[in-house]
């Protein structure tokens, strides 16, 4: 991508701290001292809860820490820590206790049998047990193969074959500005998600090194991608979700017999919030000690990434990811303006355009916006700062321009569809 000059003017003083602002007449003016404006008034304002306050601070403190621990070692591939063995414990356990259920309402009824009490509180355990059974993920539903696109999985087998990874069953194009890597279907089987957006802003190396990126995560020892753990994760998640009520009391339609029913489910619904909460403790424990072994994880995919691509091209493709923020706030002006034309080019077109004071704020709103436990990637900035301490690294695959242009050519051909998907995502937003 081009890196346009600037048309900033530093004549206007910080409200906060006085200093001179960054200022242009198509963007935000901002403050480079203190950050004053660098985020949108909506995020600034946002109001969170103590705990996740607390929550996102540790996460800061906790992403700083291990940026420091990883950047002494040499070597990233897996290994077993203490908090790793104590998280997979866990995740046994939450599966042991849908087992327990199941072995339960079996005592029931073979206990029981035929009394309806017994029988009844037998099927309550079954169906709860049902409720909170581990989740496979299941393949897309709509996804391509090697005939669809032949020199998009040609790149990618060589990639999975060079850095010894699963091959890929299956591609999704996604109308959205992000990329990622999943395990679906009996047998599980690997899949990538690929924004177009996203790819309609790389060059071909670029292209690489998000690819290898991805794929290194068949490879790179996250545990939250383990059948195990990251089983033990949704099942977490769907528990917190079912279990929390829409109130502690609900009148019904106001009749005395609804005020009465409201009233004798007030316990029950105090039970199943606190069972959420619970849920929802414990996933955020499994998360804590998961976080360390998570991120180095990734480290570990930005290194392989930058083995394939070269490290030139790792570290432009991180910095693209700032483009994010443009990408939904052109898609929220273009859709209402000119949704004929096509939102890649004038992506692009406006990418291009940014000047440096522009980017460089949509770097620090990301900076802002990181660090914190829920977050699957480290900051921007010290992924950055990893790869260059490396030093440069040459690629060892690259393309050639018949490979690049029929690459090319077959996600042109996608543009369209991912197009309409992009006017119906935004759509849908104005009703909901």
């Amino acid at each position: 991508m081009t890196d346009p000059s600037d048309a900033i003017e530093k004549e206007k003083r910080c409200p906060d701290c006085g200093e001179p602002l960054i200022s242009h007449p198509d963007y935000r003016s901002w403050c480079p001292a203190c950050d004053w404006n660098v985020l949108p008034k909506e995020e600034e304002a946002e109001e969170l809860p103590l705990y996740e306050r607390l929550y996102r601070r540790l996460g800061d403190r906790m992403a700083a820490d291990l940026f420091k621990k990883v950047a002494e070692q040499h070597n990233l591939t897996p290994n077993v820590s203490a908090a790793r063995l104590i998280s997979i414990l866990l995740a046994l356990s939450i599966h042991v206790a849908t087992l327990l259920l199941v072995i339960l309402a079996l005592v029931l009824l073979y206990v029981g049998w035929p009394r309806l009490p017994m029988v009844l509180l037998a099927l309550l355990a079954l169906g709860i047990a049902w409720l909170i059974r581990p989740r496979l993920t299941p393949k897309p539903e709509r996804y391509l193969t090697r005939a669809d696109l032949p020199a998009l999985f040609g790149l990618v087998d060589r990639i999975s074959q060079q850095l010894s990874a699963p091959a890929v069953a299956g591609i999704v194009l996604t109308p959205e500005f992000n990329a990622s890597y999943g395990v679906g279907g009996v047998p599980p089987q690997p899949f990538l998600k690929l924004g177009l957006p996203l790819l309609s802003l790389l060059d071909d190396q670029e292209k690489v090194a998000l690819l290898s990126h991805e794929i290194a995560h068949g490879v790179n020892g996250d545990p939250t991608r383990g059948f195990l753990v990251g089983m033990a994760l949704e099942s977490l998640s769907w528990w917190a979700y079912i279990l929390r009520p829409e109130a502690i009391f609900n009148s019904g339609d106001g009749s005395i017999q609804g005020l009465l029913f409201g009233l004798l489910l007030v316990p029950l619904m105090v039970i199943m919030l606190l069972l959420s909460k619970l849920s929802e403790a414990m996933l955020r424990l499994l998360l804590y000690l998961l976080f360390y072994d998570s991120q180095r994880a990734e480290y570990y995919a930005d290194r392989l990434a930058a083995d394939v691509a070269g490290s030139k091209a790792a570290r432009s493709l991180i910095d693209t990811f700032h483009y994010s923020r443009l990408f939904q706030t052109l898609t929220h002006t273009f859709v209402t303006n000119n949704p004929a034309a096509s939102v890649f080019d004038a992506f692009k077109t406006a990418a291009d355009a940014l000047p440096q004071g522009e980017i460089e704020r949509l770097r620090r709103a990301d900076q802002l916006t990181q660090s914190r436990l829920d977050v699957t990637h480290p900051p921007t900035n010290f992924r950055q700062e990893m790869l260059a301490r490396r030093g440069e690294v040459p690629p060892s695959l690259t393309l050639s321009t018949e490979e690049a242009d029929a690459v090319a050519t077959e996600l042109a051909a996608h543009e369209a569809q991912v197009h309409r998907e992009i006017l119906d995502a935004y759509e849908a937003t104005l009703y909901y």
